[in-house]
């Protein structure tokens, strides 16, 4: 049983691995639609542009990246013009994180090209095919442990 289990995990390894790679994920300097950023960067602004205002430790939980990693990312942003950074009324302490309008600009042209892209992969599966994938990778993300709290249990 074991030893189906760790060829199992192996496959499913092996799988991820050729995913990640196929789709450019390994490239810093391009996402996979081929723009010129980062990933990171590219998933910041869409869910700036899909939840604005949102504080810089929600951007962190949703992105799944460190706070640090997250202070990084918005600097870039901030310094390329993408956001603004803008205090809470009631609670100075907080902040709120904004799109510029070259922000939202960038945001939409990440969900056009990714629309594209992904429309593009799809029209190169039978339907009864990506209906199974795309039925199946809600469980596999679920299956997933958040970031950081990665065990072998299980």
């Amino acid at each position: 049983m074991k030893a189906t289990k760790t060829s199992d995990a192996e496959t499913l390894r092996e799988l991820i691995r050729s995913f990640v790679r196929r789709f450019g994920l390994l490239d810093q300097c391009h996402t996979p639609c081929g723009l010129l950023m980062t990933v990171s960067d590219a998933h910041a602004l869409v869910e700036l542009l899909h939840s604005p205002g949102l504080e810089p430790l929600a951007l962190s939980r949703r992105l799944g990246l460190s706070k640090s990693a997250v202070s990084r990312l918005l600097l870039r942003l901030k310094r390329r013009g993408q956001i603004t950074q803008e205090k809470d009324q009631n609670d100075r302490r907080a902040v709120h994180l904004c799109l510029t309008e070259k922000g939202k600009r960038t945001a939409n042209l990440i969900n056009l090209e990714s629309i594209a892209l992904f429309g593009s992969i799809l029209s190169r599966i039978h339907k009864r095919d990506s209906k199974r994938i795309l039925d199946s990778l809600p469980i596999l993300i679920q299956a997933i442990p958040e970031p950081g709290s990665y065990s072998d249990s299980g």
